[in-house]
């Protein structure tokens, strides 16, 4: 009985029709990551080590329990090794932002990864966005900016550092998201639970790597930090990018990197009222404006992907 209800709850674990939709939700649950993070004691890497190793896990099983299978081909794993690549270096440099900005901020500017996805997609897939579109971009990348712009000279080395390090892990954080969806779109690709969970295990593995390389520690320090380490891997890798590999491969990649804006914009809310950070009016319109052009992105009517 047990086992029939996983299965049955294995097969509906995409029953979100709409790729958008499934985008939204997805870029929700993970804007609580930078929330586990935070409160979980462990080290930033030890953080995305078992955020991996849990998610991959779990992905597997549910793969496992659908009758998916875990190989198709050398040019699928190419791009799942990539992918692999792109991601652990993004959370490991992600992580180490948090410890200098906080986790709204972290998140935030990770999160310029729209103005590398445009890029991307009018120089590799030859996508060419409507006009109200690229103002919806462009107000939502003003809204960043205003979070970070004023006072710049004022801020201490380290928080610059921290800065700096987010936008670093922006570039690594788009190159993940261009060939996790390329391993979705080429031909025989694997299903997504299955294809998602060996990105996340090859992932886990260079972490580890990074790790040991960097001399930090793996170490859970409290009992407690388990509980935030397997939100962290459920909520964040499992569901949340599931529903987002889900829904990648049937829209523009424009319009899918400013639906994942979402996630910096709701991490900030969490980041204010979680741990009280210190906000002024200049922050707030900031995340309006952000906010206002993901709006304006929505209702925009930007050309999707065939099938969507």
């Amino acid at each position: 009985m047990v086992i029939m209800s996983l299965k049955y709850a294995a097969k509906n674990v995409l029953s979100l029709n709409s790729p958008v939709l499934q985008l939204v939700a997805g870029a929700v649950m993970i804007s609580f990551s930078s929330i586990f993070v935070t409160l979980s004691s462990a080290g930033p890497t030890a953080d995305g080590v078992y955020r991996m190793l849990i998610g991959g896990l779990v992905l597997w099983f549910l793969a496992k329990l659908r009758g998916e299978k875990f190989w198709q081909s050398w040019p699928i794993f190419a791009l799942q090794l990539a992918a692999g690549l792109f991601i652990s270096v993004d959370m490991f440099l992600w992580h180490k932002s948090i410890l200098y900005i906080g986790p709204g901020l972290a998140t935030i500017i990770v999160n310029f990864q729209v103005f590398f996805m445009i890029l991307a997609g009018m120089f590799l897939f030859n996508e060419r966005p409507k006009l109200v579109f690229i103002v919806a971009i462009l107000l939502a990348m003003l809204g960043l900016l205003l979070l970070v712009g004023p006072g710049w000279e004022q801020l201490s080395a380290q928080y610059r550092t921290g800065v700096y390090i987010a936008l670093l892990a922006a570039l690594f954080y788009t190159f993940y998201i261009i060939f996790l969806r390329q391993s979705q779109v080429i031909a025989s690709a694997l299903p997504a639970i299955s294809n998602l969970g060996t990105v996340t295990m090859i992932s886990c593995l260079m972490l580890v790597s990074l790790g040991i390389l960097a001399g930090e520690s793996l170490v859970v320090p409290q009992a407690t930090d388990w509980l935030w380490l397997i939100l962290y891997g459920v909520i964040s890798q499992v569901f949340g990018w599931l529903l987002i590999s889900k829904g990648l491969p049937h829209l523009a990649v424009t319009l899918a990197g400013l639906i994942i804006l979402l996630q910096p914009g709701l991490a900030f809310i969490w980041d204010i009222l979680f741990f009280h950070r210190s906000t002024g009016l200049h922050d707030l319109f900031g995340v309006t404006i952000s906010l206002a052009g993901i709006y304006l992105g929505f209702v925009s009517n930007v050309r999707t992907k065939s099938g969507s």
